[in-house]
């Protein structure tokens, strides 16, 4: 009887432990997991992790297994004081190696993540085309890898990632390497002239309402500008935000519930070439510094779920991304259902309710009705139109057309802006200067106008004739072009504070137009396609840099052109560019002609001649290609050194047809 009644209870034993055991593998096999922590038993996500390490046996990717090695030693703890913000003092040296790497980098804690390190490479010397990566320890990593790459499918711009064991200082664990958002992120996506920034929403943090760029806080005026835009719905709003870039962001947020987005910190690109503001989207941190008490308050994104265009087109966005996606069991539900728009609204509350409304950070912006510009500066309104004839205009206030607005300058018509004002023309400008009777736009008195901006759309093209402006300009530009095509002739443009003009996104036409005496460029083209020819760029005796003509990206030809002292280079081709000059004098310039960053620049019958440096080839950062100048029956001669290449450019000579 013993004997039986010690068999009995060994069975109820193996029972007791072998159910639970049973149970735990099964739910972790299915995946049903991940809800547990939502469940109210009590277990938190810590929990979850812990159990999951054990008994989750499915070859998946929520848990990717470790890759390469890694090994870092740093010979010192780096620090665990808390700080608000990290500088250069948190960064401490350290060995790195990895398969087919090794040098010497910089480490630091991350703020954000318990455990996180971020790893700092040499400028000469990436590792994997990035400058920085982030370590982030394996159980807080906790987006899915395949929701990354529906991330990607939409298009965000997602950090790439990927398992890595990691030695550190001796002590071996499980990381995912995730690339760091920068300058160089942005870069490699297209966004040659974009910077990050962060921004929060949460009321309970009002220092993180603005929005941070760690750059000049002239930058950050203008991204509040365009958040003040969107939150008013004034212009098109394609030309303040990437709308598609927005609505696969709340996409994202929709499917993994991502309200850490709102109540911590959301990470944007600033397209400077577009002028645009471009959601970013990366993984969740696992600091649980989201789930603390807080407010969200009305942002971009309230204001744009509160228009029904914009909900049609993440409607749109989802259900062409069901069609094409083949989706893993654990996300076709949450993805395949429409935009639960109703936890998205609580999140994101309505921009008019007034107990949520924004701090004065991103405020009203100033509107103008057409009628209204019309009364106040006594131009002439025609439907869309708004004429200027011959005769003085006192701009003394800031203008902002309504979109889709013609902006018309006759001959003869003199505008004098006030300083710090400018003028934004929402759709196309036209000026009809000619030579006896040009389009004058001064300062009206000591100090610089805020300069002229458009803001193109629907394939608007603007015509500039017999121009001549002085005294002003933005960080961008004294004379700025967005996403528009832009023909420009007989015009004379001097003394800006910054680049004389600036065209971004559109074709070009520019003929006998003389750029003269600026503190910055003469003219810069970002992605643009078209001609240059018959022109003049001439610096001055007391500018500090600048350059003549920039072309980053895209394809311009460039004849009969001269250019003079300019401090800088003569002709900048950067980013890609393609560019064929024929018939080019340089001379009296810091750098004659100049190649960078993948462009190609071929020079035709060309002049380089007395600058301090003839020809130059470079890559500006590590991850980039070098540059390529082709010469073809040139004359290159009396500079103080004919070329300077690095390891990666290079000039190719060829003989004259």
């Amino acid at each position: 009887m013993a004997k039986k009644r010690r068999g009995s209870a060994l069975l109820r034993w193996l029972l007791c432990l072998g159910l639970p055991v049973g149970s735990l593998f099964g739910l972790f096999h299915t995946g049903l997991y991940e809800r547990i922590s939502q469940w109210p038993f009590g277990i938190g996500e810590e929990e979850v992790w812990a159990y999951a390490s054990v008994f989750d046996i499915r070859a998946n990717d929520d848990r990717p297994a470790s890759g390469e090695m890694w090994s870092i030693a740093t010979g010192q703890h780096t620090s665990k004081k808390k700080r608000k913000k990290q500088s250069d003092a948190d960064w401490r040296s350290a060995a790195f190696i990895a398969e087919g790497y090794s040098d010497s980098v910089e480490v630091r804690r991350m703020m954000d993540t318990e455990g996180g390190l971020e790893i700092r490479f040499p400028k000469d010397n990436y590792f994997k085309a990035q400058r920085r990566i982030l370590l982030l320890r394996m159980k807080d990593a906790i987006q899915r890898l395949d929701a990354s790459g529906i991330a990607n499918f939409l298009k965000l711009a997602v950090p790439e990632r990927e398992a890595v064991r990691v030695s550190i200082d001796g002590n071996e664990a499980d990381y995912v390497a995730e690339e760091h958002i920068d300058e160089v992120f942005l870069d490699k996506r297209g966004y040659a002239d974009g910077v990050v920034f962060t921004q929060g929403f949460n009321a309970m943090h009002p220092e993180r309402l603005r929005p941070d760029t760690d750059k000049d806080s002239a930058l950050a005026e203008e991204i509040i500008a365009k958040e003040q835009a969107i939150m008013q719905g004034t212009g098109d709003l394609s030309n303040h935000i990437d709308l598609d870039a927005a609505a696969a962001w709340l996409i994202m947020c929709d499917i993994e519930e991502r309200r850490d987005m709102i109540m911590g910190e959301a990470v944007f690109a600033y397209d400077r070439a577009a002028g645009r503001i471009v959601p970013l989207y990366r993984a969740q941190r696992n600091t649980g510094e989201w789930r603390s008490a807080g407010i969200p308050v009305a942002n971009i994104f309230s204001a744009l779920l509160a228009r029904a265009d914009f909900r049609q087109r993440m409607e749109k966005l989802r259900a062409r991304a069901v069609d094409f996606i083949s989706l893993p069991t654990g996300l076709w539900a949450a993805f395949a259902e429409p935009v639960d728009l109703h936890w998205l609204a609580q999140t994101l509350p309505d921009p008019n309710t007034s107990s949520t409304k924004a701090n004065d950070d991103v405020g009203t912006p100033i509107g103008n009705t057409l009628a209204d510009i019309g009364e106040r500066l006594g131009a002439d309104v025609d439907g869309d139109m708004l004429s200027f004839v011959r005769g003085k205009y006192n701009i003394t206030e800031d203008v902002i057309t309504p979109p889709g607005t013609t902006v018309i300058l006759g001959k003869g018509t003199r505008w004098f802006i006030a300083p710090g004002k400018r003028v934004e023309v929402n759709g196309t400008l036209i000026m009809n200067g000619t030579g006896p009777n040009p389009v004058f736009i001064r300062p009206a008195s000591d100090g610089p106008h805020g300069g002229i901006t458009v803001n193109g759309a629907d394939s608007s093209r603007c015509i500039i004739n017999g121009l001549q402006m002085s005294g002003g300009g933005s960080k961008e530009g004294m004379l700025v072009f967005r996403n528009t095509d832009v023909e420009m002739s007989k015009c004379i443009l001097n003394g800006s504070q910054s680049a004389l003009v600036s065209i971004q996104k559109g074709a070009v036409e520019v003929s006998g137009c003389a750029f003269m005496r600026t503190s910055g460029d003469g003219l810069r083209l970002t992605n643009c396609t078209g001609k240059v020819e018959a022109c003049n760029f001439q610096g001055s005796t007391g500018q500090a840099n600048g350059d003549g003509l920039v072309v980053m990206g895209g394809k311009l030809v460039v004849g009969e052109c001269g250019v003079r002292d300019q401090p800088g280079t003569g002709l900048l081709a950067t980013s890609g560019a393609d560019v064929t000059a024929t018939d080019l004098q340089v001379a009296g310039c810091g750098t004659g002609v100049g190649a960078s960053d993948g462009a190609q620049l071929g020079l035709d019958r060309c002049t380089i001649s007395n600058n301090a440096l003839g020809l130059r080839g470079l890559r500006t950062q590590q991850h980039r290609k070098g540059g390529t100048i082709t010469v073809v029956g040139c004359t290159i001669e009396g500079n103080g050194k004919e070329r300077e290449l690095d390891d990666v450019s290079r000039v190719v000579e060829e003989p004259a047809n």
